[in-house]
């Protein structure tokens, strides 16, 4: 038997929009697949660097085109310009509109959604009725990311826009199967692309440090390994998933990042625990999920955690390292 490659995408093309950016996922997935022997297009707005970057990448026969996602005239000129087949598609998209929600511009609410969840559409589905109408079956990758799935101070507009992409994508996956195609969404954790850089650290590089540290008060883990990721590492997993070692994954969502930190929800003065089971009782997690958590405290007890009885899957995916840290203790009263 055989094994399958990982890493070498020679014969195959791949289109990458969202690429016009030098500290961007989407140029450094574009420069990691021609690195992997694949031939390269990459596209972005007119007002970037894509057309000079297309010359810098690795190898011979890419291309760099100009378009707009937000207008599906414009992506359908560019996908109709692909000579023969396009093996992978990676969209990169994106704008960043960072604020309070309660002083948020709908206007940038509306650009966000019309940047990252109408793009992604528009260029997802040209793409893949190319592939269909092709038929040899491909590989789509939307780049979401991790704020889609875990909520984030100042970061409404993009956080449910990304949101909405891997709906998305998790609804494309079912019906592009049957024709060969598998679909995910990235979801990166903090990277230290240019929109990371100049947006939310204001173009200082050591406000990252914030990030990797993480804040209580912002409700934000810190990252364990100790940096935030560099494009490239995101990049490689997308290579991955054009290769053929990625051909059977398709479930939707891929995470890039260290475990969630367990939601916390505030209890009426008074309320006793809901469940008391010891960490001894549960049962091996079949699947990790975070569970809410409820801080119990009353005039007669100490604070302390427990699980709410509301959810019962807390036995079957609660860790149980963590279940024994978790598990209430008996009150003493005074």
């Amino acid at each position: 038997m055989n094994a399958l490659t990982t890493g070498d995408l020679e014969g195959r093309t791949a289109l990458f929009v969202g690429a016009g950016s030098t500290g961007g996922i989407g140029l450094a997935t574009a420069t990691a697949m021609a690195a992997a022997g694949a031939r390269v297009a990459i596209a972005d707005m007119a007002s970037t660097n894509v057309m000079s970057l297309g010359a810098e990448l690795p190898g011979e026969g890419h291309t760099a085109h100009t378009v707009d996602v937000t207008d599906r005239p414009s992506v359908d000129r560019l996908v109709a310009g692909a000579q023969g087949a396009i093996h992978a598609l990676v969209n990169a998209a994106a704008i960043l509109r960072t604020g309070a929600f309660l002083d948020a511009d709908f206007d940038d609410w509306t650009q966000s959604f019309s940047v990252n969840t109408d793009g992604a559409f528009h260029v997802a589905q040209a793409v893949a009725r190319h592939m269909v109408a092709e038929g040899q079956g491909g590989r789509i990758v939307l780049i979401a990311s991790n704020a889609a799935r875990i909520p984030r101070l100042n970061n409404a507009a993009y956080s449910s826009s990304k949101a909405a992409v891997i709906q998305l994508v998790r609804c494309m996956t079912l019906e592009l199967g049957a024709h060969g195609i598998t679909v995910n969404a990235l979801c990166p954790s903090s990277t230290a692309t240019t929109m990371l850089v100049d947006v939310q650290a204001k173009v200082d590089p050591s406000r990252l440090d914030g990030i990797v540290k993480g804040s209580i008060e912002q409700w934000r883990t810190g990252i364990s390994l100790g940096r935030v990721a560099e494009p490239a590492d995101q990049a490689a997993m997308c290579v991955f998933l054009a290769s053929d070692g990625g051909r059977f994954v398709s479930p939707g969502a891929l995470r890039r990042r260290c475990p969630d930190l367990l939601l916390l929800t505030r209890v009426r003065p008074g309320a006793s625990p809901r469940s008391t089971r010891s960490a001894s009782a549960t049962r091996r997690p079949r699947a990790f999920r975070a569970s809410p958590i409820r801080a119990c405290s009353s005039a007669s007890s100490p604070a302390r955690w427990s699980i709410p009885r509301s959810s019962r899957r807390w036995r079957s995916t609660v860790p149980p390292l963590w279940a024994s840290t978790l598990a209430p203790r008996p009150a003493t009263r005074q």
